[in-house]
């Protein structure tokens, strides 16, 4: 038998566990599952949830990102300036940098819940560029 290293156990997180974190736009309500504070944390992973009419502007981070749509129907923004539907189960994958420039719109009538999942030596917060353009260098 393979002797395994030591290390933190395995935790359930109940979602009556999960803190609120300041929310970066308006409209958007965040919750962290695992962050910093959680021993042995190696992702950081939130809720976040988009309020009806609701935007999360687009913007990047230095690590690739997962969102899986947990509840809802809205909108994935895209670097191009494209839309893409969005609907219960579906899932983005936004690499790190400015090409994975990403957001989110909700133009219903109900919240848009994602499951956000950042890879993160210790459980930090990644970081965030938001775009303040997506044309360069406009005449």
């Amino acid at each position: 038998m393979t002797e395994q290293p030591a290390g933190p156990p395995a935790v359930a997180v109940p979602a009556d566990a999960w803190r609120r974190r300041a929310a970066k736009v308006p409209g958007s309500r965040v919750a962290l599952i695992t962050d910093d504070t959680l021993a042995g944390a190696d992702l950081y992973t939130v809720v976040n949830v988009l309020e009806p009419g609701a935007t999360i502007p687009l913007h990047w981070h230095s690590v690739g990102e997962l969102q899986f749509v947990l509840a809802g129907h809205g909108l994935f923004l895209d670097a191009a300036g494209g839309e893409a539907p969005l609907s219960p189960h579906d899932s983005v994958f936004s690499p790190p940098g400015p090409a994975g420039a990403h957001g989110f719109r909700n133009p219903g009538h109900l919240p848009l819940a994602l499951l956000c999942v950042y890879p993160s030596p210790g459980g930090r917060a990644p970081d965030i560029q938001w775009v303040t353009s997506l044309v360069e260098d406009m005449p």
